[in-house]
Parts: structure tokens; C-alpha cells; sequence
């Protein structure tokens, strides 16, 4: 690219953002949240998506017959859901809880002869 161009672009961007006052904000407008840092208590909640998998390791004498394994797993998928909760100890010290439940399903094969 041109320097000239690219020059060009950067002062014609500063403008812009100058005159468009940057986020098109009042500059008597107060945020919206501007204490939630500050209250003793708040919470929240969570939700997730897992793919859960077994990572088996057998011993040759016992889990495997002639090279092949007695014993797999089947990948899966599983769905989790919890709280979270933010306690505000002092200025710079918060203590945060995060009980959740996973729900899940796992799949084990037995190849016994």
C-alpha cells in the first residue's frame, strides 16, 4: 500500500472519530453500570457444551487379545448448566462460587470372549 494512501486514511479515520465524537455519545450521559464493581453480592449463570471421551489405558496381559483391546469408549456429548456468585471482600479481593451440574452420558464397550 502507499504511504501517502496510508497516511491519508489514518488522519482522514482521526477526523472521523473526532467529529463523530467517537461513540456517538451525549457528554452528559452517565454509564449504565458504572457501581456494579462496587456491590457486595451479585451472581450470574453459565451454560456449556462438553464432547467427552475416555482415554484408556490397558494393561497387555489383562485388557487386550492378540493386539486388539477388550475395552473402548464411545465419544459423547454432554450439557452443563450452573451459578456463579461474587462476593466482594474488600477493594481488590472477591471470592467467586461456581456451583454447576453436568449432565452427561458415557458409553463403555466389553469385548469379552
Amino acid at each position: 500500500m502507499n504511504k501517502f494512501l496510508l497516511k491519508a486514511l489514518v488522519l482522514a479515520s482521526v477526523s472521523f472519530a473526532t467529529v463523530a465524537n467517537a461513540q456517538f455519545r451525549t457528554r452528559n450521559r452517565m454509564d449504565k453500570l458504572e457501581d456494579f464493581d462496587q456491590k457486595k453480592v451479585s451472581w450470574g449463570f453459565y451454560l456449556n457444551g462438553n464432547l467427552l471421551d475416555y482415554r484408556i489405558v490397558l494393561n497387555p496381559r489383562y485388557g487386550m487379545y492378540e493386539n486388539h483391546n477388550l475395552v473402548s469408549s464411545k465419544e459423547s456429548t454432554s450439557f452443563g448448566a450452573g451459578l456463579i456468585a461474587k462476593f466482594r471482600l474488600n477493594d481488590y479481593l472477591d471470592v467467586r462460587v461456581e456451583p454447576g451440574l453436568q449432565f452427561a452420558q458415557r458409553q463403555l464397550t466389553f469385548n469379552t470372549r
